[in-house]
């Protein structure tokens, strides 16, 4: 079974606060041109993508730098509880599926709250400690139902960096987490639109169970 873990691209949808909308445009369409055709404006951080090392940390790589078979690997999930922070505790009972993990996707429950504006507030995040933990689990990143890592008025953005200065990717704004197996390890790929010197870009990314 396939299971489709992205956003669909709307010009109403939900967006890291200060970040413009992204605009859907017809140019071009079968009854007048004979052909259908958009203009597409987005950030390379809106919807359901991956950040890159040098999104918040220089001197690092961006995402087209990085080998294909970054973006593919095994999951695991961990629940996260509401209204809690994810620290080292929560990672070590699933310790045993991290160390058969390239990934690690939380799933928090936000992807119920997407398009309202509790999506934005008050969601779990992973303590430095934690952060540190994964960092030496040789993972390949992590992945979230959630819009950032960091609280959204973080001033330092200190989970981002921990993570991104290991070489690990963040994939934020999954969906769908809640259909994933909590028990085991499985498929998992999420790739980046190839774009010169990202420091992000969406992702399509999927689970095969």
């Amino acid at each position: 079974m396939i299971i489709d873990l992205t956003r669909t691209f709307t010009e109403d949808m939900t967006v890291y606060p200060g970040s413009p909308k992204p605009e859907l445009k017809q140019i071009a369409n079968i009854d007048k041109d004979g052909y259908n055709v958009k203009l597409i404006t987005v950030t390379s951080h809106t919807g359901t993508h991956m950040d890159a090392p040098n999104h918040m940390v220089p001197n690092t790589t961006t995402l087209d730098k990085l080998p294909v078979d970054h973006f593919i690997g095994k999951a695991c999930v961990v629940v996260c509880q509401h209204g809690q922070n994810i620290d080292i505790d929560l990672l070590k009972k699933h310790a045993q599926l991290i160390e058969k993990a390239d990934f690690v996707l939380f799933y928090s429950g936000w992807e119920h709250k997407w398009d309202t504006e509790d999506y934005l507030k008050d969601f779990p995040v992973l303590t430095e400690q934690a952060a540190k933990y994964l960092t030496e689990q040789n993972l390949k990143g992590i992945g979230l139902d959630l819009i950032s890592v960091d609280p959204i008025d973080s001033q330092d953005m200190a989970i981002h960096k921990i993570l991104l200065s290991h070489n690990l990717v963040i994939v934020e704004n999954l969906t769908n987490l809640s259909m994933l197996p909590i028990d085991r390890v499985f498929d998992f790929m999420s790739l980046p639109i190839k774009i010169l010197n990202a420091d992000g870009a969406p992702a399509r990314a999927i689970a095969m169970i």
